[in-house]
């Protein structure tokens, strides 16, 4: 199998928490080295049972020995940090060829290239009823949490339900707390040079969100920010939104990222790490007056979507986004809609 999920999403927490609940199961991970290595700090992990393998072939052997006594579960972690694994994964087709008796479970990134046929498990956010349960929060507390985290288990397991809201925020907003490392990471760890792809993600978390937009905006040739916004869609950092007559539009992959792009990006700590009274007011005025808004009116569109077929004669399109955000006069109305030539109009509202 193999276990993937971007950064964040607690594949190698739980793979180790397997492991030491499980004696017998094996945890090897190739960050940071190269395959050559790894096969040395493979056999230190465990000498009893592989001894100082000088091939991917006797580590496999050994494996095979081992296997037959204790039936493991073995993962492999970080399986797509270097392009340099031909010697190890034709070594792992020919055991799993011939070997009935070992789970070997591979852990990385949705976009790595894994040299074994596999079963994919995608590892996923937690929802805001999962969220609920897991805290023990009201409903309501539960988005608040989740548009703040996006439900990314890393970031959830930094929530203090001890604490206010406001407290748990204040205390992620230091340069010294995975909520501010774990972008920078992720950029890291996806592009050699990620300042020019945060020029872009800037921009769509600032309303920049078609290619012209992101052309001007970054000085940047349209061909080149085509090329950019599909690698950051590839490392999952960006999705890609159909919009009106069809212009294709941008924005980050969720809800952190807009609020990381959109605040943190540039804003300037104090020497200890924190960030001041003004970047905590700015952050969360727009996490009340547009990520929170935004995931409410996203409920009710789900919901119109659901029902409004229900009690309407004609077929209305509620993905049609000439439907929302409809401006009569001085109002905008957020769905509108026309039953037998007569304008029906649905106003969506939140407020905090």
């Amino acid at each position: 199998a193999f276990i993937s999920g971007t950064p964040g999403m607690g594949k190698t927490y739980a793979a180790l928490n397997y492991c030491a609940e499980n004696k017998d199961s094996l945890y090897f991970s190739f960050k940071n080295i190269d395959a050559a290595f790894a096969l040395c700090v493979f056999c230190e992990a465990y000498p009893d049972i592989f001894g100082s393998c000088s091939s991917w072939h006797s580590f496999f052997d050994r494996l095979d020995i081992y296997g037959k006594e204790k039936r493991p579960t073995v993962f492999f972690d970080n399986v797509g940090d270097r392009n340099d694994k031909d010697d190890f994964y034709s070594e792992l087709n020919l055991f799993l060829e011939n070997n009935f008796d070992t789970a070997i479970i591979l852990i990385g990134r949705p976009w790595d290239p894994i040299g074994v046929s596999y079963q994919e498990i995608v590892a996923k956010p937690l929802s805001t009823q999962k969220i609920s349960e897991l805290l023990s929060v009201s409903d309501k507390d539960a988005v608040s949490i989740f548009c703040l985290t996006s439900g990314i288990p890393a970031l959830l397991s930094l929530y203090n339900t001890e604490l206010t809201f406001e407290e748990n925020l204040k205390a992620m907003l230091n340069t010294k707390s995975l909520f501010y490392r774990l972008v920078i990471e992720w950029m890291r760890e996806s592009f050699r040079t990620p300042e020019s792809y945060n020029t872009l993600l800037y921009a769509m978390a600032n309303g920049q969100n078609r290619i012209s937009e992101l052309a001007r905006f970054s000085g940047y040739p349209k061909n080149k920010c085509d090329k950019y916004i599909k690698a950051l869609c590839e490392y999952g950092l960006v999705l890609k939104v159909p919009g009106k007559n069809g212009h294709t539009k941008y924005s980050p992959a969720n809800s952190y990222l807009t609020l990381w792009y959109k605040v943190l990006l540039t804003a300037v700590p104090n020497s200890d790490g924190s960030f001041s009274e003004e970047v905590y007011t700015k952050f969360m005025q727009f996490f009340n007056d547009v990520i929170l808004s935004d995931f409410y009116k996203d409920m009710c569109y789900y919901w119109l979507k659901k029902n409004i077929n229900d009690i309407t004669v004609e077929y209305i399109n509620t993905e049609d986004e000439a439907h929302r955000a409809v401006r009569l006069g001085d109002i905008t109305f957020g769905f509108a809609f026309e039953e037998k030539g007569i304008p029906m109009l649905i106003s969506i509202r939140y407020s905090v």
